[in-house]
This record gives structure tokens, sequence and C-alpha cells, in this order.
């Protein structure tokens, strides 16, 4: 059984996939996935490199809810 902290997980991926969806074109390959899915990632980890006190709580959540939806989008669109 999903907590509420996990649905709420799921459905911030789940609008962020649909909001990229209708924003951005399909994925045309692997490679252009990777790109995109390796951007989100290194987003996500400039803001963990910085001191702990510099952290912003919700750019981590953002930047991590973005890769979720990368990767999904290329499930969806390439798999």
């Amino acid at each position: 059984m999903m907590n509420l902290a996990t649905a709420e997980a799921f459905e911030a991926v789940k609008k962020e996939f649909h909001r990229a969806s209708a924003k951005h074109p399909p994925m045309h390959s692997h490679h252009e996935a990777y790109a995109v899915i390796l951007e989100e990632l290194e987003e996500y980890w400039a803001e963990v490199m910085k001191k702990p006190s510099k952290r912003n709580p919700a750019a981590l959540r953002e930047e991590l809810v973005r890769t979720a939806a990368m990767c999904l989008r290329t499930l969806a669109e390439l798999c």
C-alpha cells in the first residue's frame, strides 16, 4: 500500500510527464533521451554538491521529479 508521500511523488512525476510531453516533441533516440536525463540529473547533482545548509529542498525535489519524468518519457516513447 502506498503512503501519502509516495502517492504525492508519483502525482508530481505524472504532472511533469504530461507538462513536458505537451511542451516538447517526442524523443527521437536513446541518445537524445540520455542527454535529457543527464541534464536533469546534473542539475540535481549541482544542488546536492552545495553545503547542506545552502541546499534548497524544493530544488532537490524539482530536479528529481524532472529526472523521473524524463525516464518515464523514455520508457513511453522509445521502449
